[in-house]
């Protein structure tokens, strides 16, 4: 798979993910036969954790660079 710069850091990373549990998510289902629909929970998931990530990288910046 060519890197660029679409498919690198932090966003790639997500990306990869979000598309890594939509296939297990529709081999899950392939393999039930389609009788259990699962609830995807994929886009508030990222979302979460992307504003988990900047909370943090704003503490951490506050506590490092502000406070001393």
């Amino acid at each position: 798979r060519p890197v660029g710069a679409a498919t690198s850091g932090l966003h790639g990373y997500y990306r990869r993910n979000v598309e890594a549990r939509r296939r297990r998510e529709q081999r899950d289902a392939a393999e039930d036969g389609g009788r259990a629909q699962a609830v995807s929970l994929s886009g508030q998931s990222y979302w979460l954790d992307l504003w988990l990530f900047v909370l943090f990288d704003l503490a951490l910046f506050v506590v490092i660079y502000l406070l001393p």
